[in-house]
């Protein structure tokens, strides 16, 4: 049951990436990213007991990623509004303190997707958040100019 269910928020994030980031990326409409959500709430919901590697833990880091996946900016969403910024911020933030928390309990090793998740998390708070007046995140966004990379070199 734990393998159906990892299989299935890998669906919804595949679903995501062709939507808005693949290279002819039209942005969606309102309804898309409503049904999107129901879908991910609904996949949370029916989470089995956890087993293994899918704990509680694991599929609310999956959970706020895939949030965070769907509000950050992207070739189909360049601009995203306040609220979408502020979706992805909150859940980008579940995440750290997630993995935190994991990881003092050794329950997660850092491997390549983990670790394109942290940088994908520092990436939105460098370099979007001070685009939009939100300089609260002072010295911290200064080193944004500098690690500014291209979308594509997260998805391959």
């Amino acid at each position: 049951m734990t393998a159906i269910h990892h299989y299935r928020i890998r669906q919804i994030q595949s679903e995501i990436h062709h939507r808005l980031l693949s290279a002819n990326a039209v942005g969606p409409p309102q309804q898309w990213y409503e049904s999107m959500h129901v879908r991910l709430q609904e996949w949370l919901d029916s989470k089995p007991p956890s087993e293994g590697f899918c704990s509680a833990a694991w599929a609310n880091v999956n959970y706020h990623s895939t949030m965070v996946l769907l509000h950050r900016p992207s070739p189909a969403n360049p601009s995203p509004d306040v609220a979408d910024l502020r979706q992805a911020l909150a859940s980008a933030g579940k995440v750290m303190r997630a993995y935190k928390a994991m990881h003092r309990a050794g329950q997660i090793n850092f491997g390549e997707l983990n670790v394109r998740v942290v940088v994908l998390i520092v990436r939105l708070a460098c370099n979007v958040l001070p685009l939009h007046g939100w300089h609260h995140v002072s010295q911290f966004a200064m080193a944004g100019p500098a690690m500014r990379l291209d979308y594509h070199q997260f998805i391959c």
